[in-house]
């Protein structure tokens, strides 16, 4: 978190100092090399995002994250070994596995101007006029029988 920053993001002082630290020892203990980069955490909390370098663009793949809002939210308490109450940290993830970060990933990546292979519809063929539409579906036909995902529309203005 930036200093100067500071009226933009949730949680106090000492929460991200702590969550910061403890996010940089988990880090080091598992030998991973990392580089701090201020003003990048989200509003909530402190993060570590795993990023690849693909021949384009970096990707964030994946995050862990502390959240200092939904516990402040919903109120949320425990009992603590002194006996009292204490506001859990929340820390979540978001795992590079699941089928809709994978999807996100890529939608992202190519801003949804999806290549060709990866495009729901890899042809769209648009008849200019009536006389067109039976020509435009034999060639939606025969696309479809490449395995070409290929749909034909009719014109509808006039």
């Amino acid at each position: 978190m930036n200093p100067d920053d500071r009226k933009n993001f949730l949680g106090t002082d000492e929460q991200w100092a702590s969550s910061t630290k403890s996010l940089e020892t988990a880090l080091k203990r598992r030998n991973i090399e990392y580089k701090t980069i201020p003003g990048e955490a989200a509003f909530y909390g402190p993060k570590i995002d795993v990023k690849l370098v693909d021949a384009i663009a970096p990707l964030q793949l994946s995050t862990v994250q502390f959240d200092f809002n939904l516990p402040q939210r919903f109120d949320l308490e425990y009992v603590g070994e002194d006996g009292q109450r204490h506001q859990p940290l929340m820390v979540h993830r978001a795992l590079y596995g699941s089928m809709e970060r994978f999807f996100g990933v890529l939608i992202e990546h190519y801003s949804g101007a999806f290549p060709v292979w990866l495009s729901p519809v890899q042809v769209a063929l648009i008849p200019i006029s009536e006389r067109h539409l039976e020509y435009a579906q034999k060639v939606a036909n025969q696309l479809k029988g490449l395995a070409c995902a290929s749909k034909s529309t009719a014109a509808t203005r006039k």
